[in-house]
């Protein structure tokens, strides 16, 4: 059976590793792979592609050439602040993250997304508003960032936070504050976007909580986000 031989320049030697460096024959070194193309030694190289998706539902997509493996990220959307007339709404808690690494196949491995929409702006009012959208990815595998829940209730209390299955990591958003609190919205989780202050602000995408209503409408919840982190090599 052939042992493996790295080239050093001049001739071919036994490598010996060490964590991340090689031994090229003289000193520990960090070194890329080289292959043969063309006649010749090549390096390769490993660049991170990234498909970036703020809507779009049930839509398609397939490792693209030469990728070996994927990260995948979502938040799910954030919830919609309350309002209650004469008061104070609470805030909606922000979306859930989640995280999954996995090897693919160029051309082959094929996944399904869905990316959570912005909630309507909360009616004045209304104390019970739309709860956050979730954002999933299907396919190859399974995974599920849910929409945090709406600020609600009269005295108004804030919306949990989603919870997320399925990944590696999976992160719960934060929760909205009630009433009494200021009724600002949750942030999304792990640098997701921030929860809306004051009366009826609006999350930031990805995934923050819309703020609670003061004596007004109640504030959106953010928009999710689904984004692909393609390793690709030479």
């Amino acid at each position: 059976m052939a042992l493996l031989r790295v080239w050093n320049g001049t001739t071919w030697v036994k490598p010996y590793f060490n964590k991340t460096r090689i031994w090229n024959g003289s000193q520990w070194a960090y070194t890329k792979t080289k292959f043969w193309k063309d006649g010749q030694w090549k390096e390769s190289s490993i660049t991170i592609t990234p498909d970036i998706f703020n809507s779009g539902v049930s839509q398609n997509i397939i490792a693209p050439p030469n990728s070996f493996s994927v990260v995948i990220k979502l938040w799910g959307g954030g919830g919609a602040g309350s309002s209650i007339a004469n008061g104070y709404g609470a805030g909606g808690g922000g979306g859930a993250y989640c995280q999954k690494t996995m090897a693919v196949t160029a051309g082959v491995t094929a996944f399904t997304y869905s990316v959570a929409a912005q909630t309507a702006l909360t009616a004045y009012g209304n104390q019970n508003p739309a709860s956050g959208y979730y954002s999933e990815v299907t396919g190859a595998v399974t995974l599920f960032a849910g929409g945090g829940g709406s600020g609600y209730g009269n005295p108004a209390l804030g919306g949990l936070g989603g919870s997320a299955t399925g990944g590696d990591l999976n992160i719960s958003g934060n929760n909205g504050l009630d009433a009494v609190f200021g009724g600002n919205g949750g942030n999304a989780a792990y640098g997701g976007g921030a929860g809306g202050t004051g009366s009826a602000g609006a999350g930031a995408a990805p995934g923050g909580g819309g703020a609670g209503g003061q004596d007004d409408a109640g504030g959106r919840g953010a928009a999710g986000r689904i984004i692909f982190e393609w390793y690709i090599s030479e």
